[in-house]
């Protein structure tokens, strides 16, 4: 418990908690929030949205939010289930719609699920629509999505019984043969039209030639040759990378 008194030495109240025991001149404390500011600095709206320096946007029924500025937005699900998302933004979410504020420069970070998601839009003008494109997803088992970032890769022992050394989103190897394997992923692609590039390490015979390609969803076919022979070799270290938006 602590005594209050003012600059006059009139005691002035009783503050019990939060401070220190003793007697404390109110006129030395610093204070941030106090009733002498010439505008509005916090806004706490019926739904319980908070504004810090802007008055809160009307976000929808399930969002509760934090507003910083004009141009900066934070919110998040308050429904009960799956789905639930957490917004970092320079625009505004009004009536289900993202819409530009007073800035071009449209960009969105998401939570949801354990994903994280980084969008972008083209420049646009206040309080016209925006139409986001995900540039980037991190996924919650740790896979990277976008047109720069590797879809699956595997470096792999093709002799004797094939194993995998290291890998990202391959799941298993299937032995077709001498020099042929199948790379199956963990995530299949949405479609066949992913990039593939192959290598082999050169064995002590001549050069051999890697090849793959993409024909299933599921997984990748690789074909090793000798080039002098044609006939197909096995190799003791073999790569794999894959490529799709």
């Amino acid at each position: 418990m602590a005594i209050v008194i003012n600059g006059s030495g009139t005691v002035t109240g009783i503050s019990v908690g939060g401070l220190p025991d003793g007697i404390v001149d109110r006129d030395t404390l610093a204070t941030s929030i106090d009733d002498s500011g010439d505008a509005t600095a916090i806004t706490i709206d019926s739904s319980e949205n908070v504004g810090i320096g802007v008055t809160p946007e009307s976000w929808s029924s399930v969002y509760s939010a934090l507003q910083i500025g004009g141009t900066g937005v934070l919110f998040s699900n308050t429904d009960v289930g799956t789905g639930k998302s957490m917004f970092i933004t320079q625009n505004a979410y009004n009536d289900g719609s993202w819409k530009y504020l007073t800035t071009d420069e449209a960009a969105r970070y998401q939570s949801v699920n354990g994903t994280h998601k980084f969008s972008v839009a083209a420049s646009g003008t206040a309080d016209a629509a925006i139409s986001f494109t995900t540039a980037l997803e991190i996924t919650n088992d740790g896979r990277g999505l976008s047109e720069f970032t590797a879809r699956a890769w595997v470096n792999f022992d093709g002799t004797g019984t094939i194993a995998i050394r290291e890998s990202h989103n391959v799941s298993s190897l299937t032995d077709n043969g001498t020099g042929n394997y199948d790379v199956n992923f963990t995530n299949a692609m949405a479609n066949t039209s992913y990039a593939t590039v192959a290598n082999a390490f050169s064995d002590s015979y001549d050069n051999e030639k890697c090849t793959s390609t993409s024909d299933a969803t599921g997984n990748a076919l690789i074909d090793n040759r000798r080039t002098s022979t044609g006939y197909g070799v096995d190799n003791d270290e073999i790569n794999l990378i894959v490529f799709k938006e």
